[in-house]
């Protein structure tokens, strides 16, 4: 977590110079540029969809355990909020 948080700062840094951070977030969100959508932007999107139907197994065998360890805490939850009416 430790190294996660300083790659996060050390890569923000320069945005913390005077001028440049606000500089970038007005240059951003001013300049009304508009790109084009190229085919191979849809690479990625499509890696992630093939991929999630090859192993779609292991994605229903990790939400039934994060669902198990949920349900008691969502029962308890509506319980709660039924008894508090």
């Amino acid at each position: 977590m430790s190294a996660l948080l300083g790659t996060l700062t050390l890569s923000n840094l320069f945005l913390l110079y005077p001028g440049v951070g606000s500089y970038f977030l007005r240059m951003l969100f001013s300049t009304r540029i508009t790109t084009a959508l190229y085919p191979y932007a849809a690479i990625p999107l499509a890696e992630v969809v093939f991929l999630s139907f090859i192993s779609y197994r292991e994605i229903l065998i990790g939400a039934n355990r994060i669902l198990r360890r949920l349900r008691p805490q969502i029962l308890l939850a509506e319980v709660w909020s039924a008894s508090h009416r």
